[in-house]
């Protein structure tokens, strides 16, 4: 049996007033789950460095202070495993856009003890492990 490497990912969990940003994922990979923005690490880029790039090609935001908060490690459906890293930055200015329509839609802005659901299993597993961006 071969033993693969999961994929890496990185989360980012950028907050603004007491609430976190989420949006709807419309692709293929956790189709009708709420995630925040992020995505596959490019190589040699750091997780800060992803994290503040998937924000900006996400949705158009910069955010600041990008630091690594937690990791989860998660086997989807179809046998794919990820290990994210979740990365918590402050949202600066503007308000999302959805760029990419055919990955995510509908960002908005929740509340930690009042997620939308049901949520993106890496973002799952970091709320059952019960980190709280405002603790």
């Amino acid at each position: 049996m071969t033993v693969t490497e999961p994929l890496h990912g990185v989360g980012v969990l950028v907050v603004r007033d007491g609430k976190v940003l989420l949006g709807r994922r419309t692709s293929p990979h956790g189709r009708g789950t709420w995630a925040p923005p992020g995505g596959k690490s490019e190589p040699g880029e750091t997780d800060e460095e992803t994290a503040r790039r998937e924000l900006a090609e996400d949705t158009g935001l910069a955010g600041a202070v990008p630091r690594i908060v937690g990791e989860t490690l998660d086997t989807f459906p179809s046998a794919q495993t990820w290990r994210t890293r979740w990365v918590l930055m402050d949202w600066v200015t503007g308000e999302p856009e959805e760029l990419e329509p055919g990955e995510v839609e509908g960002w908005g802005w929740y509340e930690w003890d009042r997620l939308p659901g049901p949520l993106f299993l890496p973002m799952a597993s970091l709320v059952s492990d019960g980190f709280d961006p405002f603790a």
